[in-house]
């Protein structure tokens, strides 16, 4: 079966763990977890997960009853739909879809607005400049950046500022990110990413540093 479809790969890995999702244009996927050696290198395959990409409103019944699920397995299902998902129009100018990282228990999410080109390049959220700005400011705080959980408002690079359309297109796979990790506070860097977790037209200049309490 997989060497009759073709699969795109995102891997994704911890200090013990690496987690491959294959994303097959059949609306399928398959999530292998592999256990490393301490020098880095793939052990043993420990966990195999076939799964169909769902649609949205299938996402949000199995993130309310998760049943056998972790958090770990539900944030690997939110990305793999993320990466199906063809409704927003920045998706032909990216290499890889980029959702989040860090762990599924994170007390503080971090939200930014759209990928930079590195990010777009690994597939993941803050590999440029930009992390060495944010781990510094964690520091600051005492809160390590193994502690966060790092997301993208929009899943997808583009050079074209981010539109009310491409917004509302991603904030589900954000939502249902929220919804699995539960952070206790979500920092929003941009504007796009207040719009996307607040789901409001936000005045950045005057909202700066304002604090919102849910409902």
């Amino acid at each position: 079966y997989l060497q009759e479809t073709t699969y795109t790969a995102r891997a994704m890995a911890s200090s013990a763990f690496c987690t491959i999702l294959l994303n097959s244009s059949a609306g399928s996927a398959v999530v292998l977890k592999l256990r490393l050696h301490s020098n880095g290198r793939p052990s043993d395959i420990i966990r195999v997960l076939f799964l169909t990409v769902m649609d949205y409103a299938e996402l949000k019944a199995l993130i309310a009853n998760p049943g056998g699920h972790f958090p770990e397995s539900l944030l690997t299902i939110v990305q793999g739909c993320a990466a199906d998902c063809a409704e927003c129009s920045r998706r032909a100018s990216a290499s890889h879809v980029v959702t989040g990282s860090g762990p599924a228990s994170a007390r503080l999410m971090v939200v930014i607005s759209a990928p930079t080109p590195d990010d777009d390049a690994a597939g993941s959220p803050l590999t440029g400049p930009e992390e060495k700005i944010i781990e510094h400011c964690l520091k600051m705080t005492g809160i390590g950046r193994p502690d966060v959980y790092v997301t993208c408002a929009l899943k997808h690079f583009s050079p074209h500022a981010a539109d009310e359309a491409d917004i509302a297109a991603c904030r589900r796979w954000l939502q249902a990110e929220i919804a699995v990790v539960k952070p206790e506070v979500v920092v929003c860097l941009g504007e796009a990413a207040a719009q996307a977790v607040l789901g409001q037209r936000v005045d950045l200049p005057r909202e700066r540093g304002r604090v919102f309490h849910p409902g």
